[in-house]
């Protein structure tokens, strides 16, 4: 699972262009479980963009816990279920992590998408409301040598050697 969380809102204002309508996407699974971009809180981030006066032409998530890193449920979700919506935005609000933003790059034919979220990690989830963070996401797995066990991520200060 990716964990993420939700930039702030002035922050993702920022990336918009004057008059540029904006077509909000969120992430049913992974994201979902962070409470910060499942459908209740797509919908919210559309009702607050708007509330800023930005214009925005729809919102949608995948259905039943969907993963928006999909292709085919984004394919589905952003050309058949809210084709209409979707077409009317210049650029996407993508409410989760950066697999999510690709995938809707790639559903979309390359059209223009602003993050809405950062990844903070991989993790474990243990339940519902727990995730456990195992994974930094460096790019430079080195836990064939530590047991299985990432220093990067699990000791404060990021050692290799020695205690932590």
């Amino acid at each position: 699972m990716h964990a993420t969380i939700q930039k702030p809102l002035d922050e993702i204002i920022s990336y918009v262009e004057k008059n540029e309508k904006i077509f909000v996407v969120g992430c049913s699974n992974c994201a979902a479980k962070c409470h910060s971009r499942g459908e209740e809180e797509t919908e919210a981030m559309a009702e607050r963009l708007k509330a800023k006066g930005i214009e925005v032409t729809g919102w949608a998530a995948p259905p039943n816990g969907g993963s928006l890193c999909k292709l085919s449920i984004a394919e589905k979700m952003l050309n058949e279920d809210h084709k209409i919506d979707a077409e009317k935005a210049d650029s996407f609000l993508i409410l989760a992590c950066g697999q999510g933003i690709h995938t809707v790059i790639d559903a979309t034919d390359g059209e223009a998408v602003h993050p809405g979220c950062d990844t903070i990690f991989g993790g474990e989830t243990i339940s519902e409301e727990y995730i456990t963070e195992y994974c930094s996401l460096c790019g430079e797995c080195i836990v064939e040598m530590t047991g299985g066990l990432c220093p990067l991520t699990l000791c404060p200060k990021g050692l290799l050697n020695g205690a932590c």
